[in-house]
């Protein structure tokens, strides 16, 4: 896909925005009826509304089967990533680094992004980690704009910190440029702990099982590697309000700016980390999962 498509379709986003200061509304041309589910009773009804998230697929009318001409349009591998996620961020400097509607400046999404990672238990595992061995060398791939690193530099000094991502946004002399799918060899290997939060998602499966190999060959005998991402499982395949979009086979996408993301089931993630070799634990909330592997 060309660089003028991949801006079209992101300004495309970026015109319908309600609030320039707000990336996470954005205002259709006509009503659609979506599926809203009441928080405190867990009831779904259908209401018919203009204003809608970011995270709808502004190429798809809500409710259609994905095609495959779709799916493939924006998938990581067949475009030029850092041109996609520098313009993205560019546009939509929240949205594009946490999903989370109330941030206004890049200290609420670090806020917002720290508390993700205490809930869905990244941050206690590293915590327990940093606590067993204080000077392990530890990565993160896909720091945003850095709440762990603030979050380590404030309370685990004695750590090797060092993270990678696809577009660098903020300076730091170990943070490293990546190619979004393997860790740069300056970096060297025998981590003790590798971590990713919210970042997996938006991977290829060609990313994501590049990464596993390259993360399992770079980590200490018995060392970790715990990520959260989107896990399709018995407990919530049949929940439609946490699963958008489908295709006519009934594969699941996650969606970002109209880029589409097969979302693993378990057995299919379980069966590709273990022939690795790693041996893995998995903690499922909702439709979001923290993924343990141990090499």
């Amino acid at each position: 896909m060309s660089k003028g498509r991949i801006e079209e379709i992101i300004d495309l986003y970026y015109s319908k925005k309600v609030d320039e200061d707000n990336d996470y509304i954005i205002a259709l041309d006509e009503e659609v009826e979506v599926k809203v589910m009441n928080q405190s009773t867990g009831e779904m009804s259908l209401q018919n509304i203009k204003e809608v998230g970011t995270t709808i697929d502004l190429l798809t009318p809500y409710g259609d089967l994905i095609t495959k001409e779709r799916a493939e349009e924006l998938n990581p591998d067949n475009i030029d990533n850092k041109l996609f996620w520098k313009y993205a961020v560019k546009k939509f400097p929240y949205y594009s680094i946490s999903g989370y509607g109330n941030c206004k400046s890049e200290e609420d999404v670090n806020k917002a992004n720290l508390n993700l990672a205490i809930w869905n238990g990244l941050i206690p595992k590293l915590k327990e980690k940093l606590k067993s061995k204080p000077n392990s060398k530890v990565l993160e791939i896909g720091p945003g704009y850095g709440n762990v690193f603030n979050y380590i530099t404030d309370n685990h000094q004695g750590c090797n910190y060092l993270a990678i991502d696809i577009n660098p946004l903020f300076y730091y002399d170990g943070l490293f440029e990546c190619d979004g799918k393997t860790i740069p060899e300056e970096l060297g290997g025998n981590f003790d702990f590798i971590f990713s939060n919210n970042v997996f998602q938006h991977l290829s499966k060609n990313q994501r099982e590049s990464y596993y190999k390259d993360i399992y060959n770079k980590l200490i005998y018995g060392g970790e590697f715990v990520f959260s991402n989107f896990l399709l499982a018995e407990e919530n395949k049949d929940i439609d309000s946490l699963w958008s979009y489908k295709d006519e086979e009934g594969n699941v996408y996650s969606t970002f700016l109209s880029q589409l993301t097969p979302v693993d089931s378990y057995e299919e993630l379980a069966d590709t980390l273990n022939d690795i070799g790693f041996s893995i634990k998995v903690s499922l909330k909702q439709n979001a999962a923290l993924i343990k592997c141990i090499k």
